[in-house]
């Protein structure tokens, strides 16, 4: 504008709201060397600029991993959980791999300490077991097929179990959410991850919801939750069972993000 127009730096310097003398020292730095003028806002210096173009596309590398990595730990901890807390770092990866993530060893493992988790050792000839059915369970079907949204209060309840460390060991932290408000309408924390945690979460959210005739129970394809016994206390109550396929933490995605939250806050 100073050159363009011919106007002194204090016309320019009031509309558009600087010092004059910084109006004269960009027209002095546009003159000696107009690819080095205005460094810090508008034209940055050659080096400025690149380190500038560097730091924000480490920032965006590190936000893309931070997303890669929040998804993984949710695979992480269903292979965790599904094979009875026997899998270490190898086997984990590989179940992965297998899957169709490809990640390293190294990175498994720092997602595992970082949601503290180990493996349980076992006999030799332990055979190792996936999430399945319990054996008197009949076939159940997937109400909820990855909707994960309601829209009246407990139209739809979602559930997942986890452990939890403690100074002596772990126990066990089952919870109930309804999908409608997010918000955690029943659990109980008990020794042992069988079916009567379920159910003690389940008479609790009852107790405390009452839920209409008609209400979806969600949950995995666990043992826990198959169960005739369980089937039986949600007909009791007027609830209809549902379950996600083997394996697949998306299908509980609400009820597995939830507890992976509740399971970081408790180390």
């Amino acid at each position: 504008m100073v050159l363009v127009d011919d106007r002194t730096p204090k016309d320019v310097g009031a509309e558009i709201g600087v010092h004059p003398g910084l109006v004269s020292r960009w027209v002095k730095q546009l003159g000696d060397d107009p690819s080095d003028a205005f460094p810090g806002k508008g034209h940055r210096k050659s080096k400025d600029q690149e380190i500038y173009e560097l730091k924000r596309e480490l920032e965006q590398t590190r936000q893309e991993r931070t997303r890669e990595n929040q998804a993984l730990a949710l695979h992480i901890r269903a292979i965790h959980r599904e094979t009875d807390q026997t899998y270490g770092t190898p086997r984990i990866t590989d179940e992965l791999r297998e899957s169709g993530i490809l990640c390293g060893r190294n990175r498994v493992a720092r997602i595992k300490r970082s949601l503290g988790l180990f493996a349980i050792a076992t006999p030799k000839a332990y055979r190792l077991r996936s999430t399945r059915a319990s054996s008197d369970s009949r076939p159940v079907p997937d109400l909820v097929k990855r909707n994960f949204t309601a829209e009246r209060p407990n139209k739809t309840w979602v559930s997942d179990i986890t452990f939890i460390p403690v100074q002596n060991g772990h126990v066990y932290l089952c919870t109930i959410l309804d999908l409608f408000s997010r918000r955690v309408v029943g659990w109980a924390i008990g020794a042992s991850n069988n079916t009567d945690l379920a159910i003690a979460a389940l008479e609790i959210a009852c107790r405390s919801r009452q839920p209409v005739e008609g209400t979806t129970f969600h949950s995995d394809r666990g043992a826990q939750y198959t169960s005739d016994k369980l089937r039986k206390k949600l007909t009791e109550n007027g609830m209809n069972p549902s379950v996600g396929r083997t394996g697949d933490c998306y299908d509980n995605a609400v009820a597995e993000a939830f507890l992976l939250i509740a399971q970081n806050g408790a180390r």
